[in-house]
């Protein structure tokens, strides 16, 4: 099975430079290993680090070395390194088995494989056994993937930040200041459109991977709507991350269906998903037309039955794979975040 590893994460005694730096003070710097780290960041492929060292210390050395740029939120603590993994992953809100992490010590990557099933390891003895592992491919993507370590930056800013708000999760949300801009979308976003939805599992309702020729047929045909919606905060722009596609349906009576919405992980648990249900809602409103939405079950996107019941909609009957949620505005209204601002909607 080839998995696209959108992450590595790096152990650094014997590994990223040789020798013990609790131990020897002094180390070597693997110049091979920087060269790769330096690629795959060229690639978007972000680099992080969890060690068992000093943080201050081996912050300091990595300084020294001209590389702590590289890396997104490391983990360097005296924990156990799957610890350190799993906060990277949870906090960046990315996939194991997205994930490669590069140990010189069976110990450790058993340790690691252990206690979070689908990661890969690599024992970093050559670029070449990284590069080369036959399950692994590295992946390069439309022009927000080639700004993803910047993305990823800013996401290192605002986990860093929310821990200050004592897990105060709304007043954090607020402090961020969210604005989404809706557009039409046009030939333009042809490339990230299908990059969000080949890429994107968990926030995506149906995880049908559309082919380019049928987004082009959907942006020209009238029955169709599809809109981007760019989303920005006050750490950064997070680009077109969002989307939305409709159709309109007539049957005993006026139906607009949600095809799909798809939001990107970075956005996970920020209120972008229901904010793109609440414009689906008022667009149907505008239309005269009833909302239901398609959804089908994948082992990723469990979340959005939950964020469907939430929001209003009921289960209203299943299709094959598919299942309808209806939208009933009498139970719960589908409203947008307060910590939410649409700075403009073109379509």
């Amino acid at each position: 099975m080839i998995k696209l590893i959108k992450c590595v994460i790096w152990d650094l005694d014997n590994t990223l430079w040789k020798g013990i730096l609790a131990e020897d003070g002094v180390v070597e710097i693997r110049q091979e290993i920087v060269d790769l780290i330096i690629k795959l960041n060229q690639h978007g492929i972000i680099n992080s680090i969890s060690s068992r060292n000093d943080f201050k210390y081996t912050m300091n050395k990595l300084k020294e070395f001209g590389i702590d740029e590289y890396f997104i939120l490391p983990q360097i603590s005296w924990n156990t390194k799957s610890e350190g993994i799993r906060f990277i992953l949870d906090n960046l809100n990315i996939k194991d088995r997205d994930v490669l992490f590069v140990d010189d010590n069976p110990f450790e990557r058993d340790e690691v494989l252990n206690n979070i099933k689908d990661i890969s390891v690599n024992d970093g003895s050559s670029v070449t056994s990284i590069l080369e592992q036959n399950d692994i491919r590295f992946t390069v993507g439309a022009v927000e993937s080639k700004e993803r370590v910047k993305l990823y930056k800013d996401e290192e800013k605002r986990v860093l930040d929310k821990l200050e708000f004592n897990y105060d999760n709304v007043e954090f949300l607020k402090h961020c200041k969210i604005i989404l801009k809706f557009r039409k979308a046009v030939l333009e976003d042809i490339e990230r459109i299908k990059e969000l939805i080949d890429r994107t599992n968990q926030m995506n309702a149906t995880a049908i991977r559309y082919e380019k020729e049928e987004i082009i047929h959907s942006l020209t045909d009238s029955n169709f709507q599809i809109i981007v919606a760019e989303v920005s905060d006050k750490y950064g722009d997070y680009g077109r991350s969002a989307l939305l596609i409709l159709k309109g349906e007539c049957f005993d009576k006026p139906i607009l269906t949600v095809e799909n919405f798809i939001i990107s992980c970075r956005l996970m648990g920020k209120g972008v998903a229901q904010t793109i249900l609440a414009l689906a809602y008022r667009i149907a409103e505008m239309q005269n037309k009833n909302l239901r939405v398609r959804f089908r079950r994948t082992k990723y996107n469990r979340q959005l039955v939950l964020l469907l019941q939430m929001n209003g909609f009921e289960l209203s009957f299943t299709e094959g794979k598919d299942n309808y949620y209806i939208y009933n505005n009498e139970k719960t209204k589908c409203k947008i975040p307060e910590w939410i601002k649409i700075e403009e909607v073109e379509f």
